[in-house]
């Protein structure tokens, strides 16, 4: 910490003592998005220059004012952004529920699931609403990084579900100061309150800056180097190798990995040991501060489950109903959504409840 003419300033060390050190970083990227002497090295930020408040800056501290597993002021973010027409407890405000399939051949091929956040992007960059889309995709070796397509039919590329975490926001803050202010962004749930702390603190005053957060349903994610170490001879237990694989998913409470040669099957409980320390400490399954949640939970096999939480949202996908690009199931099973968002919750209580023993 450091002591300016503003008073106390926490600057990167804080942030590294506090939140990176202690395993709670999400490697999400926010810190890096717009500081030049941040950089993301894998999932894990790193100072690669000196902090502007070492360099004599009076103010800063940014870096660590914007961390989204260190900041709160979730109320703040509603009251912003989201509708307050219906709340529900557990997966928070909403306009609208759909259970959805794209029509667009292609995305119904490579997509996972029923396609709906390919297909959003798709709609957002054919129609000019949006001037590029942060989405993240993966090497043959699953690892996962950020991606910004500019072209409809670039979307495709990041089709897919890859359980390794990908710095988006980083790639968002890039996004940016190349001059593409508007922007379809996709994340995890902790991703999406990076951005919404972007949007409250550093960017407030850039009218220009028009940013659809799309936010997936997630239970937890995991650290590249420690999910593929486990996973490894799992895999070579069944003659595969890790390149093999051409579909990962979790589904009715197991974890698949899917390939031509033999899929590997393990229970989500055989995953624990290796569930990162910022996963255990989030609430947050359906990411309730996005624009758009999306998940397969709720919707029959093949489908998306959406949650439109402000009205320009829900007139997005209002319209593309209407304009034939998406099928409509007519319910969405809102109980299993309540129980994954409650076990979230309850992991969290029982963690605390160990650490207070």
């Amino acid at each position: 910490m450091l002591i300016g003419d503003y008073g106390e300033i926490k600057s990167f060390e804080d942030l590294k003592a506090e939140i990176i050190d202690q395993d709670l970083c999400a490697g999400c990227g926010t810190c890096a998005a717009f500081c030049e002497a941040i950089e993301m090295e894998g999932d894990r930020p790193k100072l690669v220059g000196d902090c502007a408040l070492v360099r004599g800056a009076l103010k800063c501290g940014t870096c660590y004012e914007i961390c989204p597993k260190r900041t709160n002021g979730d109320a703040t973010i509603i009251e912003k952004f989201l509708s307050k027409e219906k709340t529900d407890e557990l997966f928070g405000n909403y306009v609208g529920i759909y259970a959805l399939r794209s029509t667009n051949a292609e995305i119904a091929e490579k997509a996972q699931d029923g396609g709906a956040v390919s297909a959003i992007i798709h709609y957002l960059l054919s129609t000019g609403t949006v001037d590029c889309g942060v989405i993240s995709q993966r090497d043959e070796e699953w690892r996962a990084f950020p991606l910004v397509v500019t072209a409809p039919d670039d979307v495709t590329k990041g089709s897919g579900t890859r359980y390794a975490i990908s710095p988006n926001v980083e790639a968002l803050g890039d996004a940016i100061r190349d001059g593409m202010l508007r922007v379809a962004f996709v994340g995890t749930p902790c991703q999406v309150k990076g951005v919404r702390n972007l949007q409250t603190k550093l960017l407030e005053k850039i009218e220009k800056i028009d940013i659809v957060n799309i936010g997936l349903f997630c239970t937890e994610n995991f650290r590249y180097d420690s999910f593929i170490e486990y996973m490894r001879p799992r895999l070579e237990e069944k003659g595969l190798k890790i390149t093999d694989v051409t579909k990962t998913e979790i589904t009715k409470g197991k974890f698949f990995f899917r390939s031509p040669k033999g899929d590997v099957t393990l229970k989500i409980s055989e995953l624990e040991p290796i569930i990162p320390n910022n996963c255990r400490n989030c609430i947050d399954f359906a990411a309730e501060l996005a624009d758009i949640s999306v998940g397969s939970v709720g919707s029959p096999d093949g489908w998306s489950t959406v949650i439109t939480r402000n009205e320009r949202s829900d007139e997005i996908i209002k319209r593309m109903i209407e304009e034939g690009l998406f099928e409509v199931q007519e319910e969405v099973n809102l109980k299993i959504i309540h129980t994954l968002c409650s076990k979230k919750r309850e992991r969290l209580k029982a963690k605390e409840t160990e650490g207070g023993e």
